[in-house]
């Protein structure tokens, strides 16, 4: 359903039907480890920093870190309640994690088994750290505004927002170190955008962002440097899969045709596709 690289490459972890996520040899295909313990859907599975560990979310409200490759699991993440854990993701740390469910978003630590904050009252499907760990992204689609689809930017640091964008750019009041927000315009609902995002993603250097959605819109966005953010292109493809290499110059866009396409990061020109 899902798959996501070891940070050296020679490793991929894949999330699979049967409430299972087996982890194969890039160079092989060989399945080297099984992840064995969720007792419903995987949403999400990756690596953290050094390579070392897994963090997988599910809808069973959990999630949780598994060493590789023994496939032992370390610590279960409880604190969602019965909540949906659409996603989740490592600071660059690695000690610290973040993980987005329909009753909002939650930061840990280590093995602790009751997060160190919460940013209460949205639903969130997809959530994302900047390569510096000092900013944290995510989707909000569950405002109550609709169903339009926000991105909410925080400083990773005190959790205060730094700003939410609308796909119509609509403009919003600044938060205090609550994380809450004070006050959203935005501008009438476009149908076109009504499906949730299912990935949202910084380019290396953290000046951009990627999100797709279920209905395969896919857009580039700039961070300026007020903190605010700025639609720069959406792409002309429908996409369910969108990522930056790793030296940020290019996107893999993955599409439901079955096709790979490699674009210019700052164009979008197609570079090539099988």
């Amino acid at each position: 359903k899902k798959v996501a690289w070891a940070p050296d490459g020679l490793r991929f972890a894949a999330t699979m039907p049967d409430h299972k996520v087996a982890v194969f040899a890039a160079d092989t295909g060989v399945r080297i480890a099984e992840l064995r313990g969720h007792t419903a859907s995987v949403h999400s599975a990756g690596f953290s920093p050094d390579g070392q560990r897994i963090l997988t979310t599910s809808l069973d409200g959990t999630a949780r870190i598994w060493e590789v490759p023994s496939g032992k699991e370390v610590c279960c993440y409880t604190g969602h309640g019965d909540a949906d854990v659409r996603d989740g993701c490592f600071f660059p740390d690695g000690r610290h994690i973040a993980t987005a469910a329909v009753r909002g978003i939650r930061i840990w630590t280590g093995d602790a088994r009751e997060p160190d904050r919460i940013l209460p009252g949205y639903r969130f499907s997809c959530v994302a750290v900047s390569p510096d760990g000092g900013k944290l992204a995510a989707d909000a689609g569950g405002f109550g505004l609709g169903e339009g689809i926000e991105i909410v930017l925080w400083d990773a640091r005190t959790l205060a927002m730094l700003g939410v964008k609308t796909p119509e750019l609509a403009p919003v009041e600044k938060s205090d170190a609550s994380g809450a927000p004070k006050q959203i315009v935005r501008s009438a609902q476009n149908p076109k955008y009504g499906d949730y995002p299912i990935r949202i993603e910084f380019s290396p250097d953290g000046l951009r962002l990627i999100t797709t959605q279920c209905d395969g819109t896919a857009r580039l966005w700039r961070i300026l440097p007020e903190d605010t953010i700025s639609l720069i292109a959406e792409l002309p493809m429908a996409c369910t899969g969108l990522h930056f290499s790793p030296d940020g110059t290019t996107l893999a866009a993955s599409g439901e045709n079955h096709r790979l396409t490699i674009l210019d990061a700052r164009t979008l020109e197609v570079l090539a596709a099988w």
